[in-house]
């Protein structure tokens, strides 16, 4: 998932769901750079502290999962090791399920 840490290519993960946000940026109320300062990884002490989040956040995050977090059992640090699994793609995400196997490391 680290790789996924640029402003054209930005990926998060948030309470072990994993959102393609790209698209997103320019969206998000707070501003892109919110975003992109948690590129390639897990955002969600940011994300629960937050508390001017809208009331339909969690729907609005929902177009844009593309899968969840697997820890695998492989070597290297902890934040390696790490795979997106199940596939799921929000309505915003489109054309994403073909390009994610559950086994890929990302």
């Amino acid at each position: 998932m680290e790789l996924h840490c640029t402003a054209e290519d930005l990926w998060i993960s948030i309470e072990g769901g994993v959102f393609d946000v790209t698209r997103y940026q320019g969206k998000h109320p707070g501003g892109g750079d919110k975003l992109l300062r948690h590129a390639g990884r897990d955002a969600t002490d940011k994300f629960v502290k937050v508390r001017s989040h809208p009331e339909g956040v969690r729907d609005i995050a929902a177009a844009y999962r593309i899968g969840s977090l697997a820890a695998s059992h492989g070597p290297g640090p902890s934040d390696e090791g790490v795979r997106v699994v199940d596939g799921g793609v929000g309505a915003a995400g489109g054309g994403f399920a073909g390009l994610i196997d559950g086994n890929e490391q990302i």
